[in-house]
């Protein structure tokens, strides 16, 4: 339910819509578009928020909450169709296995607004450093696909044993889209997420412009 507070800011919006155009002068801001009410005004923002029957746009320094009832038609075809932003979560949680003498970890990663039709390609990295001495280094790596929102659980474990054990020293995440450019990146430290660069990963995607042609044949082979 919109508060009273809200739903004046609209009312007063579509008011006063005519004196603020979207031709109005001022440089235009990163991500603005054009917007256009039933009445065939139009001004220009950029959107901040949407809900099920509303937006928020922002205009010059002010933030209004507009009733998409109140937009024309082809505005709330292009909210329609807009394609949410990819939301990212990791948590990660220790836990110890006695019999094994491990230190584990289990990292949760929930995906969320996927691209319908898209595929999105992960590349996991766990990293310790061993008890002996010596820098850090990955010791395993996780390559994953990922067609639809949902959980993901992966597991490293740490052999704790004495001098001849290791630490865990953190984990990377960076997804990819098809096109190989990074979409997101999780880490448990800067640090730790120089070690994506030196992974070696076999499936990652390349930009088509320079892909090999004995590349273009990993997505059907690759390992499931």
């Amino acid at each position: 339910m919109l508060s009273r507070r809200m739903r004046s800011g609209s009312v007063l919006l579509f008011a006063f819509w005519a004196a603020i155009t979207s031709v109005a002068s001022g440089a235009e801001k990163e991500g603005e578009r054009v917007w256009t009410n039933a009445d065939g005004r139009t001004l220009r923002g950029v959107l901040k928020e949407r809900g099920d029957n509303w937006v928020k746009i922002q205009i010059k320094d002010r933030v209004h909450m507009i009733k998409l009832e109140k937009l024309s038609a082809k505005d709330r075809d292009y909210l329609k169709n807009l394609v949410k932003s990819l939301e990212v979560k990791v948590g990660v949680k220790s836990w110890l296995d006695k019999g094994l003498d491990l230190d584990m970890k289990t990292l949760k990663l929930d995906l969320k607004n996927v691209e319908k039709g898209k595929e999105l390609y992960g590349l996991l990295v766990w990293v310790s450093v061993l008890k002996t001495g010596g820098g850090s280094s990955i010791k395993s790596k996780v390559e994953s696909f990922y067609r639809e929102d949902g959980t993901h659980k992966y597991e490293a474990g740490f052999l704790k044993h004495g001098v001849i054990g290791e630490n865990y020293r953190g984990y990377a995440l960076r997804l990819y889209d098809e096109e190989g450019r990074v979409v997101a990146e999780r880490s448990s430290s800067s640090a730790v997420a120089k070690f994506l660069d030196k992974a070696n990963p076999r499936y990652k995607p390349v930009p088509k412009s320079l892909a090999k042609p004995e590349e273009s044949n990993k997505k059907d082979s690759r390992e499931k």
